[in-house]
């Protein structure tokens, strides 16, 4: 049984939805930091992850990567 902020009760998808946006924000904030730091070491050293060659902006990647990776906490 869990319970919200002000007492009441949430249901069982209400609160997969609110374990689902903290664990996606958690690690947006995560690949975030790492798209950075993938921008931020020299060009030469880093790997060209995206397979189109089309460089994306950091929060995009961010977003992508946490997108295809937190729906994995929940199988």
């Amino acid at each position: 049984m869990s319970v919200d902020v002000q007492g009441r009760r949430m249901s069982g998808s209400v609160r997969d939805a609110v374990d689902f946006n903290i664990i996606y924000g958690v690690a947006f904030v995560f690949f975030l930091m790492a798209a950075v730091a993938h921008r931020i070491i020299p060009r030469r050293w880093r790997p060209n992850l995206d397979p189109t060659g089309q460089a994306s902006s950091v929060i995009a990647e961010a977003r992508i990567a946490a997108s295809n990776s937190v729906p994995f906490a929940f199988m």
